[in-house]
Protein backbone atom coordinates (compact mmCIF):
# COMPACT_ATOMS: atom_id res chain seq x y z
CA UNK A 1 0.00 0.00 0.00
CA UNK A 2 1.35 3.41 -0.99
CA UNK A 3 1.49 6.26 1.59
CA UNK A 4 -0.57 8.31 -0.20
CA UNK A 5 -3.46 5.89 0.17
CA UNK A 6 -2.37 4.45 3.41
CA UNK A 7 -2.67 8.35 4.79
CA UNK A 8 -6.25 8.34 3.05
CA UNK A 9 -7.75 5.10 4.87
CA UNK A 10 -6.44 6.35 7.91
CA UNK A 11 -8.41 9.59 7.55
CA UNK A 12 -11.49 7.71 6.51
CA UNK A 13 -10.95 5.62 9.52
CA UNK A 14 -10.52 8.16 11.93
CA UNK A 15 -13.85 9.86 10.77
CA UNK A 16 -16.08 6.93 11.17
CA UNK A 17 -14.43 6.49 14.87
CA UNK A 18 -15.64 10.10 15.21
CA UNK A 19 -19.13 9.80 14.07
CA UNK A 20 -20.48 7.39 17.11
CA UNK A 21 -21.04 10.37 19.54
CA UNK A 22 -22.98 12.88 17.47
CA UNK A 23 -24.78 9.59 15.87
CA UNK A 24 -26.23 8.46 19.05
CA UNK A 25 -26.74 11.49 20.45
CA UNK A 26 -29.24 12.34 17.67
CA UNK A 27 -30.75 8.92 18.03
CA UNK A 28 -34.47 8.40 17.56
CA UNK A 29 -35.89 8.54 20.50
CA UNK A 30 -39.42 7.11 19.68
CA UNK A 31 -39.91 3.22 20.67
CA UNK A 32 -39.68 0.66 17.83
CA UNK A 33 -38.83 -2.56 19.42
CA UNK A 34 -38.37 -3.69 22.78
CA UNK A 35 -36.47 -6.95 23.65
CA UNK A 36 -37.52 -8.27 26.77
CA UNK A 37 -34.97 -10.81 26.44
CA UNK A 38 -31.77 -11.27 24.85
CA UNK A 39 -31.64 -11.42 21.36
CA UNK A 40 -29.20 -12.74 18.69
CA UNK A 41 -29.27 -11.00 14.78
CA UNK A 42 -27.90 -12.61 11.79
CA UNK A 43 -26.67 -10.56 9.10
CA UNK A 44 -27.38 -12.40 5.88
CA UNK A 45 -26.32 -10.36 3.65
CA UNK A 46 -22.59 -9.34 5.21
CA UNK A 47 -22.36 -12.98 7.28
CA UNK A 48 -21.94 -12.44 10.55
CA UNK A 49 -24.23 -12.12 13.59
CA UNK A 50 -24.38 -10.80 17.35
CA UNK A 51 -25.75 -10.53 20.24
CA UNK A 52 -27.68 -7.86 22.65
CA UNK A 53 -28.48 -8.01 25.95
CA UNK A 54 -32.84 -7.41 27.19
CA UNK A 55 -33.66 -4.01 27.35
CA UNK A 56 -32.03 -2.74 24.41
CA UNK A 57 -33.73 -1.15 21.32
CA UNK A 58 -33.14 -0.29 17.96
CA UNK A 59 -32.56 3.34 16.99
CA UNK A 60 -31.63 3.50 13.27
CA UNK A 61 -30.69 1.35 10.33
CA UNK A 62 -31.69 -2.43 9.87
CA UNK A 63 -29.71 -5.21 11.13
CA UNK A 64 -29.65 -6.84 7.99
CA UNK A 65 -28.18 -3.71 5.93
CA UNK A 66 -24.63 -2.25 6.36
CA UNK A 67 -25.47 0.05 9.12
CA UNK A 68 -27.83 -0.22 12.64
CA UNK A 69 -27.79 1.37 15.91
CA UNK A 70 -28.86 0.54 19.10
CA UNK A 71 -29.26 1.66 22.48
CA UNK A 72 -29.85 0.64 26.15
CA UNK A 73 -32.49 1.75 27.76
CA UNK A 74 -33.21 4.27 29.16
CA UNK A 75 -31.65 6.20 26.76
CA UNK A 76 -30.06 8.80 29.01
CA UNK A 77 -27.65 5.91 30.06
CA UNK A 78 -26.43 6.82 26.77
CA UNK A 79 -24.95 3.01 26.10
CA UNK A 80 -24.87 2.30 22.43
CA UNK A 81 -23.98 -0.25 20.01
CA UNK A 82 -23.75 0.37 16.05
CA UNK A 83 -22.33 -1.08 13.41
CA UNK A 84 -21.00 0.00 9.45
CA UNK A 85 -20.10 -2.03 6.21
CA UNK A 86 -17.65 -0.21 3.70
CA UNK A 87 -16.56 -2.18 0.65
CA UNK A 88 -13.53 -1.78 -0.37
CA UNK A 89 -11.65 -2.08 -4.04
CA UNK A 90 -10.62 -5.35 -4.81
CA UNK A 91 -7.16 -4.91 -4.93
CA UNK A 92 -7.35 -3.35 -1.16
CA UNK A 93 -4.54 -5.27 0.76
CA UNK A 94 -6.65 -5.64 3.71
CA UNK A 95 -3.93 -7.55 6.10
CA UNK A 96 -1.65 -4.91 5.26
CA UNK A 97 -3.99 -2.67 6.55
CA UNK A 98 -4.82 -4.48 9.77
CA UNK A 99 -1.23 -4.97 10.67
CA UNK A 100 -0.80 -1.05 10.18
CA UNK A 101 -3.40 -0.38 12.18
CA UNK A 102 -2.66 -2.67 15.26
CA UNK A 103 0.75 -1.94 14.96
CA UNK A 104 -0.42 1.70 15.59
CA UNK A 105 -2.99 0.66 18.00
CA UNK A 106 0.02 -0.87 20.25
CA UNK A 107 1.93 2.10 19.98
CA UNK A 108 -0.89 4.55 21.46
CA UNK A 109 -0.85 1.36 24.02
CA UNK A 110 2.57 1.71 25.17
CA UNK A 111 2.00 5.50 25.33
CA UNK A 112 -1.16 4.76 27.64
CA UNK A 113 -3.43 6.45 25.41
CA UNK A 114 -5.27 3.23 25.06
CA UNK A 115 -6.72 0.63 27.81
CA UNK A 116 -6.52 -2.69 25.65
CA UNK A 117 -5.18 -3.73 22.26
CA UNK A 118 -5.40 -7.27 21.08
CA UNK A 119 -5.42 -9.05 17.17
CA UNK A 120 -8.65 -10.90 16.67
CA UNK A 121 -9.07 -12.55 13.10
CA UNK A 122 -11.31 -15.77 12.03
CA UNK A 123 -9.94 -19.06 11.47
CA UNK A 124 -12.17 -21.81 10.04
CA UNK A 125 -12.18 -24.97 8.07
CA UNK A 126 -12.14 -25.79 4.75
CA UNK A 127 -12.05 -27.99 1.85
CA UNK A 128 -8.51 -28.33 0.53
CA UNK A 129 -7.43 -27.55 -3.06
CA UNK A 130 -4.81 -30.25 -2.74
CA UNK A 131 -7.05 -33.82 -2.91
CA UNK A 132 -5.10 -35.31 -0.37
CA UNK A 133 -6.15 -33.08 2.43
CA UNK A 134 -9.78 -33.07 3.35
CA UNK A 135 -9.38 -29.53 5.30
CA UNK A 136 -7.51 -26.88 5.68
CA UNK A 137 -7.46 -24.71 8.63
CA UNK A 138 -7.78 -20.50 6.49
CA UNK A 139 -8.23 -17.03 7.45
CA UNK A 140 -11.77 -15.98 7.54
CA UNK A 141 -11.46 -12.48 8.44
CA UNK A 142 -8.74 -9.89 9.57
CA UNK A 143 -9.38 -8.15 12.52
CA UNK A 144 -8.62 -6.29 15.80
CA UNK A 145 -9.89 -4.93 18.99
CA UNK A 146 -9.25 -1.81 21.17
CA UNK A 147 -11.14 0.10 23.80
CA UNK A 148 -10.50 3.51 24.61
CA UNK A 149 -9.26 4.90 28.41
CA UNK A 150 -11.94 7.09 30.11
CA UNK A 151 -11.73 11.29 28.96
CA UNK A 152 -13.91 13.75 30.80
CA UNK A 153 -17.00 14.62 29.31
CA UNK A 154 -16.56 12.64 26.14
CA UNK A 155 -17.49 9.07 24.92
CA UNK A 156 -15.34 5.97 25.49
CA UNK A 157 -15.36 3.08 23.58
CA UNK A 158 -14.64 -0.31 22.60
CA UNK A 159 -13.87 -1.00 18.75
CA UNK A 160 -13.46 -4.30 16.98
CA UNK A 161 -12.86 -3.66 13.39
CA UNK A 162 -12.44 -6.43 10.83
CA UNK A 163 -11.83 -6.67 7.02
CA UNK A 164 -13.52 -9.88 5.60
CA UNK A 165 -11.98 -11.84 1.86
CA UNK A 166 -14.16 -9.75 -0.46
CA UNK A 167 -12.62 -6.52 1.49
CA UNK A 168 -15.42 -5.43 3.40
CA UNK A 169 -14.44 -3.56 5.99
CA UNK A 170 -16.73 -3.73 9.49
CA UNK A 171 -16.78 -1.26 11.97
CA UNK A 172 -17.93 -2.56 15.45
CA UNK A 173 -18.35 0.03 18.37
CA UNK A 174 -20.07 -0.18 21.78
CA UNK A 175 -19.83 3.29 23.32
CA UNK A 176 -20.99 5.02 26.77
CA UNK A 177 -19.77 8.31 28.36
CA UNK A 178 -16.85 7.77 30.10
CA UNK A 179 -18.61 8.58 33.49
CA UNK A 180 -21.04 6.02 32.56
CA UNK A 181 -19.00 3.17 30.83
CA UNK A 182 -18.02 1.48 33.87
CA UNK A 183 -21.36 0.42 34.62
CA UNK A 184 -22.70 -0.37 31.03
CA UNK A 185 -19.10 -2.03 30.54
CA UNK A 186 -20.31 -5.54 31.02
CA UNK A 187 -23.00 -5.83 28.67
CA UNK A 188 -21.30 -3.62 26.04
CA UNK A 189 -18.20 -6.46 26.36
CA UNK A 190 -20.76 -8.82 26.34
CA UNK A 191 -21.97 -7.63 22.52
CA UNK A 192 -18.33 -6.76 21.26
CA UNK A 193 -17.25 -10.36 22.41
CA UNK A 194 -21.04 -11.71 20.48
CA UNK A 195 -20.01 -10.48 17.46
CA UNK A 196 -19.08 -13.58 14.65
CA UNK A 197 -18.67 -14.44 11.23
CA UNK A 198 -19.19 -17.52 9.07
CA UNK A 199 -18.37 -17.99 5.44
CA UNK A 200 -20.54 -16.36 2.53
Amino acid sequence: MNKSALGNLLIMTASLLNSPASFAEKAVLSVIAKPAQETTYKNKNYHFSFTLPAGWELQSGNTGSDNSLFMQLPISNSCSFQFNVIPMSATFPAEEAATTFLATAYRELRLHKLMAVKRRDTWIKEKSKDKKKEKEIVILTHGWEITEKPKKQKQQRIIYQVYDRENRYFNFIATAVSEKFSTCSPELRKIIDSISFIPG
